[in-house]
């Protein structure tokens, strides 16, 4: 069984299926292990990609407001947000 990267890919064949049973995924010969690495790791590219566009609109979303009340109040470092530090 091959495991890396906390999948298992289990191969089936004449050693028996005992890998495969222990497998994550489970395929039959090596020649399908490039289709199925391709396809996971576009999905890994997708998935990092929206996280990293979801972080900066996060960080926009939170700091727009702070930069614009910073020029309303003259920069007179005042709290926008009114928080309680206990």
């Amino acid at each position: 069984m091959i495991a890396q990267a906390h999948v298992g890919v289990g191969i089936s064949g004449l050693e028996g299926n005992q890998a495969a049973s222990a497998a994550d995924y489970v395929i039959s010969q090596f020649k399908y292990l490039t289709p199925l690495l391709l396809h996971h790791g576009n999905n890994s590219y997708r998935r990092n990609s929206y996280l990293l566009t979801y972080s900066f609109f996060k960080n926009f979303v939170l700091m727009a407001p702070l930069v614009f009340y910073a020029f309303f109040s003259g920069f007179s470092a005042t709290t926008f947000y009114n928080v309680l530090l206990h």
